[in-house]
């Protein structure tokens, strides 16, 4: 049977559905990419031309470690389901669809948990060398982005008792938070934490002492943040959207690619700086 009934006039299609693959893989295979040619040129910079490494270089390995892992889930989505309406899905397809989601999301966490403290470490080694308001509020913000993505994490795995009712429609008893308003939630969060860290870290390299021609090189470094943001704002239409329909598949499958330009975006604000060293 399929997971929803179709609309009207609509016949389910189990075998060969309308699908979205090329607009997967046009996401995640470039982001993949660059996420990993920029981990593996910063640790080589750090490793073998500047031969130290800071708080930030320990934690890159991890970052990547828990983006690599949120990949996985969503490939093998990509192998049943690529972005498909779920009246095209058998129950069964369902239940594995929603698992990835569950496992894609705490990975997910926990890389946006690591890679945005990376990015204020960093930021606050370099521009903020002393204990003045600026110094302080970074660290508010490394404080809100940590409490923020522990609870996020928190939630995600216990959003429902039983916890397998979280992905298997088949559990009848039990009950579960209201889960497209928790997902909005959590992604306006992330928003304004994105839109203030992009602010607050432009802000303070325009108020440092040096050229104007300085500044800007450094701004643009650090501006490729914007990408995350605009993905992020992505991610929250695509979550209000699921209030106003059942059809989970398709708008799921669409919010989650909009995860890997924001990891992505993080990935180029850590390594761009270290590009100026390797050439």
């Amino acid at each position: 049977m399929p997971a929803l009934p179709p609309p009207a006039g609509v016949e389910p299609n189990f075998e060969h559905p309308p699908a979205n693959r090329a607009l997967v893989l046009g996401i995640m295979v470039p982001c993949l990419t660059i996420t990993t040619i920029g981990t593996l040129l910063r640790l080589y910079v750090k490793t073998f031309i500047m031969r130290k490494w800071h708080l930030e270089d320990w934690l890159l390995p991890l970052v990547f470690a828990f983006t690599v892992a949120g990949y996985v889930p969503v490939f093998h989505v990509y192998t049943f389901a690529p972005v498909v309406h779920q009246w095209n899905l058998r129950l069964g397809a369902l239940q594995s669809f929603l698992l990835d989601v569950h496992v894609g999301l705490i990975f997910y966490d926990v890389t946006m948990l690591t890679l945005k403290l990376a990015i204020l470490v960093q930021f606050l080694r370099i521009f903020i060398p002393e204990r003045n308001f600026s110094y302080w509020a970074t660290h508010a913000l490394i404080w809100c982005n940590t409490i923020f993505y522990l609870a996020m994490l928190f939630v995600q795995l216990f959003a429902c008792k039983p916890i397998r009712k979280q992905w298997d429609p088949l559990v009848t008893g039990g009950s579960c938070l209201d889960i497209p308003l928790t997902y909005l939630i959590s992604q306006s969060f992330n928003f304004a934490l994105d839109a203030l860290i992009l602010v607050w870290t432009q802000a303070i390299i325009w108020t440092l002492h040096m050229s104007i021609t300085k500044r800007i090189k450094l701004g643009v470094l650090f501006f490729a943040g914007l990408i995350g943001v605009v993905a992020a704002a992505g991610s929250i239409f695509m979550n209000a959207r699921m209030f106003n329909t059942d059809d989970q598949s398709y708008w799921y499958a669409l919010s989650a690619l909009m995860i890997f330009p924001e990891t992505t975006a993080g990935f180029l604000v850590l390594s761009l700086p270290v590009v100026p060293k390797f050439v």
